[in-house]
């Protein structure tokens, strides 16, 4: 299939008329069919169900006319729940004679896998007598039974087991009726009635785990599971279900080796990976945890599990703004928890919103409404609010509550020391241990939090509050400095900072604080000063100084300098988090991007939910190339910081860079809303995603106010003439093309050009620009594609081949010029098409062009029987391609199957694609040949 290049469609070339080839030979295989089916029926009798499905897919493909092998394969996959191959087999056998009894309830079966009840209960129906087939009557209650009309399956399951009292699918259709009922003992008495018949399936051994599970027999529950998944190792349920019960048990070592196990088959399972979350959260494996529960919402959005762990552990992690997110989203589905309500309560505290708390405590139960904590967040909403009497009234009732509860006590304590009754939390404090409490030590307590939450008032107001004689304390003068400059008075800052060196000259801390003060005011000298001498006197393990050191190096602009001290604190601190973000962004700056990769994964790892440093990894990865993880990581910041315009951004820009143009779309206009007006460069990019769906109007918007801002630059013309060449308006787009290429002269906006004239139907003209920037970019791979294209579509197939040639000798790997240069050859009978084809297909063994091609050499050099698995493979891909493509494959496809001995599927494809009408440069060939091939099957 040839490849499209860019974003315009190449000129279909004429193929040359196939040379019929009849296959009258074959091999003969070792061992024969009965021999094969007799090893599945082992493997399957051994519970190993994987070996004996390949077994029988390896019979049918070699032998498609063989029932036995048919109805095993159909057995086996309804036995293992895939009910759409089941179904598939079934009527494969079906044709082929199968007995029609057993052909109904494979089938009924299959449509009840893949949830098509409907479909069942009405094939059902139609079998006259079905009434009194116990089989047809339990498979009309299950489709029922999963409809959710559990009175009138039982009432079927009981009918079946009126006919036949070891009907197994009726005995487990009981089995599950009384477990849904809530009747465990009775479910349990039928699992065993239906292991009794059936003792290796594997269905009934899942429900047998789900009601020990029920029952919390664990050890029950984890033996009946480990069965299960033993005994179907295509479905994950077993596995699943006796992982709950290790946890249940704590046993992590147990959980870990099977979810490690079960990753290698279901890697992608929103619930393997909830469950290998849980384990590391019950583990205390936070970061791990965080991750974990990222990716099972980045499969299930709305599972409300993993947003209750996550919300917990971003609200450890300082996160509050996605934990709240994520609890709201978890109470909406469960508004009663009460572990939940709490931590929810709590942000909205911590984000000053008390009427907010207050609503929501209001629908709290009874029983929640005297819980001490709901209490002592109510009492802290009407604190916030001014109302102090009736807060601190609501602290004594959640103390009476739990005299022994020592966040009530600590809680009550805090909002005393908050409405200025120092002497009541000194009395608190002094009653909770047995020495005497110093007065500046416990407002420094309450100082520090405010200090840590930038609440810089109420940190000087608390200090000022102090008697004067406390007041003059080392530790005081250096709270009231940091908060001085917190608000940026910087003379107060220092007047502070310089009391308590009068106190302590030796203090570090506070000359540390100076220094800092000194950079931030510009007096560089006067840091430089001090940071030597801090330097003179520090230990090794005193990072705060280097990280000085680093800040000035990087003010005067000496950044290896900065690089070096930074790498230092890196070395020594292993929780520095500032030192690794400020080096990725150095590194990148440099263009170092693997460090740059290492430094902000590093400090990720410290503060998972920092937006800007999830920016740095993207940023690292995307240019590193590694685009999917780069992917990940970027979506993963959105979601952390949805306002951050270099997050929105590098989301949509690396979407766009994986085709994935729809998916970019919502990024690229959260970035536009987030960024400075004047950025031209997320409007050049807004306008070419815009191109890329099909909206050239929203695109031409974009371009207008990219060409008020930049004017007609390079880039401008370029993205203009893109869209001229999507309105048709070639001449336009090769006036834009011609200008950008004036201005800026490069190799893809000279192949934009020339592909633009070859649109227009200026072959001379493009023939001669391509010749031409060939000599001026003579290792550029896309002109020399264009050129082959060129020559081809001039019937030159000399030159067209040596251009392709040319450019697989400069990159081997265009997946392009390979597929191509296997068409002409093949085409024009020369040797090494093949080996071009196959290349190509393990470069890009995903594409259906690929893969058609492939196969397609693969049949025109005498392998077409193998070329069918390929064919195969690729027939859903192809419904993704345009046309004339699609029907060139439907083509080559039949001629495959024809010239591979299966002539019947080959002449209905063929007939059904030349009565379609579809146009495709075969179609005179398809046209001539299909009576020959008709006239051959009679």
């Amino acid at each position: 299939m040839m490849f499209k290049l860019g974003p315009f469609s190449l000129p279909c070339r004429p193929l040359h008329a196939l040379a019929m080839i009849l296959l009258v030979a074959g091999c003969s295989s070792p061992e024969s069919v009965e021999q094969r089916l007799a090893r599945a029926e082992q493997l399957q009798a051994a519970g190993d169900l994987r070996a004996a499905l390949l077994e029988l897919k390896s019979v049918a493909q070699d032998v498609p006319e063989s029932l036995p092998a048919r109805r095993m394969l159909a057995e086996l996959y309804v036995l293992v729940g895939d009910g759409a191959s089941g179904q598939k087999e079934v009527e494969r056998a079906i044709d082929l004679g199968l007995e029609p009894g057993l052909a109904r309830r494979l089938l009924a079966k299959s449509l009840i896998l893949r949830r098509e009840m409907q479909l069942a209960i009405d094939g059902i129906e139609a079998v006259d007598g079905w009434e009194q087939q116990a089989a047809l009557v339990a498979l009309y209650g299950e489709a029922r039974l999963n409809m959710g009309e559990l009175a009138r399956a039982k009432i079927y399951f009981e009918d079946a087991l009126k006919l036949d009292n070891a009907q197994p699918d009726a005995l487990l259709g009981m089995a599950r009726v009384a477990a849904i009922e809530g009747e465990f003992d009775k479910a349990a008495e039928y699992v065993a009635s239906t292991l009794a018949v059936v003792p290796s399936d594997g269905e009934v051994h899942l429900l047998k785990g789900y009601i020990a599970e029920r029952q919390k027999e664990w050890s029950a529950a984890q033996e009946a599971y480990q069965e299960a998944a033993k005994l179907n190792p295509f479905k994950l349920d077993g596995t699943l279900g006796y992982v709950r019960g290790a946890l249940e048990l704590k046993q992590f070592t147990e959980a870990d080796a099977a979810l490690n196990s079960a990753a290698n088959r279901f890697a992608n399972d929103a619930r393997l990976i909830y469950l290998r979350a849980l384990s590391r959260y019950l583990q205390r494996d936070a970061d791990a945890a965080i991750d974990l529960f990222q990716q099972v919402l980045s499969l299930e959005q709305q599972h409300a599990m993993s947003q209750y762990y996550l919300g917990i552990l971003l609200y450890d992690k300082g996160d509050l703004e996605q934990a709240e997110r994520l609890l709201h989203g978890f109470l909406a589905r469960y508004p009663n928890q009460l572990g939940a309500i709490r931590i929810l309560a709590s942000i909205q505290l911590r984000r000053h919103e008390p009427e907010a708390v207050l609503e929501l405590l209001s629908n709290t139960t009874v029983e929640q409404d005297n819980d001490p904590q709901v209490a002592s967040l109510r009492a802290s909403a009407l604190m916030a609010m001014g109302k102090i009497d009736d807060g601190i009234a609501e602290l004594q009732r959640a103390v009476e509550f739990a005299p022994q509860d020592k966040l009530a006590q600590a809680n009550l304590t805090l909002a005393q020391a908050q409405t200025g009754k120092l002497d009541d939390l000194v009395g608190r404090l002094q009653a909770e241990s047995d020495r005497e409490v110093d007065t500046a030590e416990s407002a420094l307590w309450l100082v520090s939090v405010y200090l840590s939450k930038e609440q810089w008032d109420k940190a000087v107001g608390l200090i000022e509050s102090l008697p004067p004689a406390k007041q003059n304390n080392v530790l005081v003068h250096n709270a009231l400095g940091m908060a001085h400059a917190g608000k940026e008075n910087w003379a107060q800052a220092r007047a502070a900072f310089n009391a308590g060196l009068a106190l302590a000259p030796e203090s570090t801390l506070i000359e540390q604080n100076l220094a800092s003060l000194e950079l931030s005011t510009g007096d560089l000298e006067a840091a430089a000063k001090r940071i030597d001498r801090l330097q003179a006197s520090a230990s090794e393990k005193d990072t705060r100084v280097l990280t000085l050191a680093a800040r000035l190096a990087t003010i005067r602009g000496e950044h290896d300098d900065a690089v070096l001290l930074l790498e230092k604190v890196r070395l020594r601190d292993p929780s520095d988090f500032s030192s690794r973000r400020t080096l990725a962004a150095m590194y990148l700056e440099r263009g170092r991007n693997e460090k740059a990769l290492d430094a902000a994964r590093e400090a990720v790892q410290l503060r998972p939910s920092d937006g800007p440093t999830l920016v740095y990894v993207t940023e690292a990865l995307n240019k590193l190339g590694r685009l999917e993880e780069a992917d990940v990581v970027a979506t993963q910041a959105t979601a952390i910081a949805p306002d951050l315009f270099l997050a929105q951004y590098f989301a949509g820009t690396i979407k766009m860079r994986l085709g994935r143009f729809a998916d970019a779309q919502p990024y690229i206009e959260r970035a536009l809303k987030t960024a400075d007006p004047t950025n031209t460069d997320v409007l050049a990019t807004a306008a070419f995603n815009a191109m890329q769906l099909g909206d050239t109007e929203q695109a031409r918007t974009y371009l207008s106010r990219l060409q008020e801002l930049e004017g007609d630059t390079t880039r401008t013309l370029d993205l203009l003439g893109d869209l001229a060449v999507r309105d048709g308006e070639f001449d336009t787009a090769i006036q834009h093309f011609s200008g950008a290429e004036a201005r800026e002269p490069s190799a893809a906006t000279a192949a934009k050009l020339n592909q633009t004239q070859m649109r227009a139907g200026k072959i001379d003209e493009a023939l001669a620009g391509l010749k031409a920037a060939h000599e001026n970019y003579p290792r550029d791979v896309t002109i020399l594609i264009l050129l082959a294209t060129l020559y081809e579509s001039r019937g030159d197939t000399v030159d067209a081949l040596a251009s392709y040639e040319k450019a697989i000798a400069i990159d081997a790997n265009s997946t392009v010029a390979l597929n191509n240069a296997a068409l002409l050859k093949i085409s024009t009978g020369q040797i090494g098409a093949l080996a071009m084809a196959r290349q190509a297909y393990e470069l890009a063994p995903e594409d259906a062009n690929v893969i058609d091609t492939y196969a397609w050499v693969m049949a025109k050099s005498g392998q077409p029987a193998d070329s069918l698995r390929f064919f195969a493979e690729a027939e859903g891909l192809s419904k993704d391609m345009e046309q004339p493509a699609e029907a060139s494959f439907q083509y080559h496809y039949a001629i495959a199957e024809i010239l591979a001995g299966e002539r019947q599927s080959g002449v209905d494809r063929l007939r059904q694609l030349v009565g379609s009408g579809a146009p495709f440069p075969e179609r005179a060939d398809a046209e001539k040949q299909l009576p020959r091939f008709e006239a051959a099957l009679k």
